[in-house]
């Protein structure tokens, strides 16, 4: 089993090799971000997004879901030879801190997209 600390460690390294943008831990707005959240519009304050949502929003006309961001991260990852699947399953998107999934990864006692939401932003100051 997969703590969320080391989930989204994978998912940032993973994000840090084949991501377009290598400053992408720069482009994440930490008050908005929301694990829970697919869509993000950056000029609505209201609408909070993940990470993938945030990103995509960064390539795109500043609106992004996270079903996008998800199919442009590991189809990138592809064409360059990793071993990750073009289309990740729920288990792999949650072994990669992308989404939860309690029943497939365990994050403790404290399961939830809460906890995902702080390694997140753990993981991210790091990186800034």
């Amino acid at each position: 089993m997969t703590t969320v600390t080391e989930a989204v460690a994978l998912g940032a390294n993973l994000l840090d090799r084949y991501w377009p943008d290598p400053d992408w831990a720069e482009k994440i707005d930490l008050e908005r971000l929301s694990m829970r959240a697919g869509w993000y519009d950056e000029q609505i304050p209201s609408r909070r997004g993940c990470v993938l949502a945030q990103l995509h929003a960064g390539l795109s006309s500043g609106v992004g879901s996270f079903g996008e961001g998800l199919y442009l991260l590991f189809a990138a990852a592809k064409r360059q030879g990793s071993p990750y699947p073009s289309e990740p399953n729920s288990r792999q998107m949650a072994e990669f801190g992308f989404d939860w999934q309690p029943s497939m990864v365990d994050y403790g006692e404290e399961p939830g997209y809460a906890a995902l939401v702080e390694a997140w932003r753990a993981e991210i100051e790091k990186r800034r």
